[in-house]
């Protein structure tokens, strides 16, 4: 008997009367944590952990779901997403990975290999953390924040409840929501036509309407749902927002400072729902990991020592500074699942010289106004030109990483819009310092040839 997962959970006799004749249990790592065996009749095991679903249709590439990616064991290179497939429930979209010759997986674009990051102010904040929230754990605590969650999700404010304040906002730092039992839901197995009875992490919290200035700093908001939300003058420094879901609400002069948005969905896929709007947001030293930003406005914003991984952005950008990694990530100029009419998603006023873009993809935006990184970064601004030149003549070139190269320019050239195109060095090079050195030689000159062919035109 396999779990969801495809791991041996359970042998049983056959028969009409089936008997359990074997159980297990895994821990993350895979190995057998604990086992039952029937006093008589077991059987011996060969198969047990497996940690993937199987998700592709019957007599298609078998498909292995590993979270963020899908696997393919015989693809021998990375594919771009079918964005037909884009929908609430699969973002942020898969990739496939192919398999390397020792077994393990690699991926093309290389993002898999590097290094975690390491989020900034995450040791600061533990300590600070764990003491405001002890507060909301005693009965007294427990009251108020039941109080507190009804509040929020009525959307009828909290003056009524009389908080205290720290700098002229309600003291909520360190909440918790107060529920202790899990939601159980129902979960449709991809490609299966089965689904499962899962126990949810959390029960849904809900901030809704309009609400005075709060301090949910290092506040556990993990899986709310901010609905038509609006909020002025509040912080959220510090605080565990990942999982959250925010659609139909407005944020200005908020601080959201160290905050973990891993996993978030902001914006919604219902384009006859009004824009989420972050205005004057200071969003310095987040993590943004396998976030999904649809339907959504950031204007005049901070993205201040920022990692921002596997994601992607399908909203309009105004005046926003980003600096740190924005790794694995891609912009949409054109508004996925959007009704034809819907404005594009235009960056005017950005500035991305402090960050380090790898494996950015800017699909259909035109970055003539944006500010682009110059150190690190190769930055053509004769896009239409070089692209088309560099890709005949990496197509045949015997050596793996050059074609690669040229695969990576195919890409671009088919999210150009307007005429300039910012790769990272290591990217074109796939992190090989001296590959690199030859593909940002290459480029220059081919990026010379079309500025002076462009001069006596």
């Amino acid at each position: 008997m396999p779990d969801l997962h495809g791991n041996v959970a359970a042998a049983v006799s056959p028969g009409s009367t089936p008997v359990f004749l074997d159980a297990f249990r895994y821990d993350a790592y895979g190995e057998t944590c604990a086992s039952w065996t029937a006093g008589s009749g077991s059987i011996a095991v060969p198969w047990r952990f497996q940690g993937r679903i199987l998700e592709s249709a019957s007599g298609a590439t078998d498909l292995y779901d590993f979270g963020a990616r899908c696997w393919s064991r015989r693809e021998d290179q990375s594919r771009e997403p079918d964005e037909s497939l884009l929908d609430a429930k699969n973002l942020p979209f898969p990739r496939l990975v192919r398999s390397d010759d020792k077994g393990g997986i690699s991926s093309t674009r290389g993002s898999l290999h590097r290094p975690a990051q390491v989020w900034p102010g995450t040791r600061a904040i533990s300590g600070l953390t764990s003491k405001l929230r002890t507060r909301w754990r005693s009965p007294e605590g427990r009251a108020l924040a039941w109080k507190v969650r009804e509040a929020l999700a009525a959307g009828h404010g909290l003056s009524r409840l009389s908080l205290a304040q720290v700098d002229g906002r309600l003291d909520l730092r360190g909440y918790e929501d107060p529920t202790d039992e899990p939601r159980v839901v129902d979960v449709s197995v991809p490609r299966t036509g089965r689904s499962v009875r899962l126990h949810e992490r959390t029960w849904t919290a809900v901030i809704a309407g309009a609400l005075e200035p709060v301090d949910l700093s290092g506040a556990q908001l993990r899986g709310f749902d901010f609905l038509r939300a609006r909020l002025v003058g509040s912080k959220f420094d510090e605080s565990d927002c990942r999982d959250i879901y925010v659609a139909s609400s407005s944020f200005s002069r908020c601080s959201f400072r160290g905050v973990n948005f891993t996993e978030a969905f902001v914006g919604g896929l219902d384009w006859s729902k009004p824009t989420t709007l972050f205005e004057s947001v200071d969003f310095g030293g987040s993590r943004m990991v396998h976030v999904s930003s649809d339907n959504a406005c950031y204007k005049d914003c901070q993205f201040d020592d920022v990692t921002i991984r596997k994601s992607m952005f399908s909203s309009r950008f105004q005046d926003c500074t980003f600096s740190g990694l924005v790794d694995d990530v891609e912009f949409y100029g054109l508004p996925i699942g959007a009704p034809a009419d819907r404005p594009r998603n235009e960056m005017a006023g950005v500035d991305f010289r402090g960050a380090s873009l790898r494996w950015v993809g800017f699909k259909k935006i035109d970055l003539a106004p944006v500010a682009l990184p110059r150190k690190d970064h190769i930055v053509l601004h004769h896009a239409a030109c070089v692209l088309p030149l560099a890709i005949a003549r990496l197509q045949d070139d015997p050596l793996p990483t050059r074609r690669g190269l040229g695969g990576l320019l195919e890409y671009a050239l088919r999210s150009l819009d307007g005429d300039i195109v910012v790769l990272h060095r290591l990217d074109a090079g796939h992190d090989n310092e001296a590959d690199a050195q030859w593909a940002e030689a290459f480029l220059r000159d081919l990026e010379a040839d079309c500025a002076a062919g462009a001069q006596d035109s």
